[in-house]
């Protein structure tokens, strides 16, 4: 009955994805785990690999299919994929980070009031009228994030590195100042430490599919939202790794002092 336990983790995938779109690259990195890994039971991960991808389209197909009959579209993900990639790459952003700043804290006032204008005038075109809105919104705000980035290449490079440093900051955002946000810093420092000592732990451990899948999620979020938008929130799928990792770190340094104790 492996087959059907198989199955369900990819019908999981399927419900995950239509949750956050992220969980499809990951599926995929796993896929591709599979696929490239150099064993003696390639035939087997092969067979997984295939199970994967059939209980993750017995989710998504049918809401391939309603997407088409709704909006026109086959849309297997979220209608807003376009906003999310012209949010973390559009000219009032770049310009932010051409200034030398890094900050969470720019101008986004001025992007929405001239995202607003555009919409305004690509609403003209024959197009807009006859297809859905959402869609029509989502694709055209999808060409204006692919110029933006075509345009000033070095900048999308550079605002990639950026958003991945937005990811993964135990800084909370600037805005509002608050002294809340201290303790939480903190808190993420601590538990990033833990974790990067639980992986020293682990050693070689690290490369067992038990951990390795953990690590692709960890891969894959950061690839997404190198490109789309990123902030602390969308880190979350990947903290339960996160924890465990500082379980093992935080218990190994334990009984490391108690081992230094009991020698005394």
């Amino acid at each position: 009955m492996k087959w059907a336990f198989t199955l369900l983790i990819g019908i999981s995938f399927g419900i995950a994805t239509l949750t956050r779109p992220t969980a499809i690259v990951w599926l995929v990195l796993i896929v591709a785990y599979f696929v490239l890994r150099s064993t003696t039971q390639r035939t087997v991960l092969l067979r997984q690999a295939a199970w994967l991808c059939t209980g993750c389209a017995i989710i998504l197909i049918p809401w391939t299919a309603r997407n088409r009959e709704h909006f026109g579209k086959p849309i297997w993900a979220t209608t807003h994929g376009g906003y999310t990639l012209l949010l973390a790459n559009n000219s009032t952003l770049y310009d932010h980070f051409a200034t030398g700043s890094v900050s969470r804290d720019w101008d986004e006032d001025q992007f929405h009031r001239e995202w607003a204008k555009q919409k305004l005038a690509a609403s003209q075109r024959p197009d807009y009228i006859q297809r859905h809105r959402e869609v029509v919104d989502d694709e055209f705000a999808q060409s204006v994030a692919l110029d933006t980035i075509s345009q000033r290449p070095l900048m999308f490079v550079w605002s990639a590195v950026v958003r991945v440093g937005w990811l993964w900051t135990p800084l909370p955002n600037p805005r509002p100042d608050s002294w809340i946000k201290w303790p939480i810093t903190v808190w993420y420092i601590g538990l990033f430490a833990f974790a990067l000592a639980g992986a020293w732990v682990l050693g070689r451990k690290n490369m067992e599919p038990t951990w390795w899948f953990g690590w692709l999620l960890l891969i894959s979020l950061t690839l997404v939202h190198s490109v789309y938008w990123s902030n602390m929130r969308m880190r979350a799928p990947a903290l339960p790794l996160v924890y465990l990792l500082a379980t093992y770190g935080a218990q190994s340094l334990i009984a490391r002092a108690q081992s230094t104790r009991q020698k005394r």
